[in-house]
């Protein structure tokens, strides 16, 4: 149900200005003529505060994914198998600062078999490797491309 409504407010996001269009071109006039013009004011007064609330979310989401694709430079995470039980994380990221320097990030974390993504368990099984690589920037950018496509958006990635 969650998950719905997520997909259903980034649809309406995505199309708001024909939402917006339609609203003031079909129903509200509908309600003014039919329902009374109360109905329609108050209709109009609601579409009003939604789109003063819809149009910056979507800039500031539009801004967001621009420094993502702009600043987040790379990052990779490494997982190795140390025994049967447990591995080692090690996540690199490199992100451009707003002075234009380079700042790399390395984190490493011991964490459990289960904890692997899986993946990296079925590679390491099927491969009988002690090593696995996941490209973030990749994997997010390929998530976010599924996403959109799930719901209907065409966004430039």
């Amino acid at each position: 149900m969650i998950l719905e409504l997520i997909a259903l407010g980034i649809a309406s996001m995505y199309f708001w200005e024909h939402i917006v269009d339609f609203f003031s071109k079909r129903i509200i006039p509908w309600v003014r003529k039919n329902v009374s013009n109360t109905a329609g004011d108050f209709l109009a007064k609601l579409i009003s505060f939604l789109d003063g609330k819809i149009v910056p979310l979507k800039s500031l989401i539009k801004k967001g994914w621009e420094y993502f694709k702009t600043h987040f430079i790379s990052g990779k995470t490494t997982y190795t198998k140390v025994d049967a039980n447990n591995a080692v994380r090690t996540t690199e990221t490199i992100i451009r600062d707003s002075e234009n320097e380079f700042n790399r990030t390395v984190v490493e974390e011991k964490i459990s078999w289960s904890d692997l993504p899986k993946e990296i368990r079925e590679k390491m099984i099927n491969e009988n490797s002690t090593e696995g690589v996941v490209d973030e920037k990749e994997y997010i950018t390929q998530k976010m491309e599924e996403r959109c496509e799930e719901e209907g958006i065409q966004i430039t990635i």
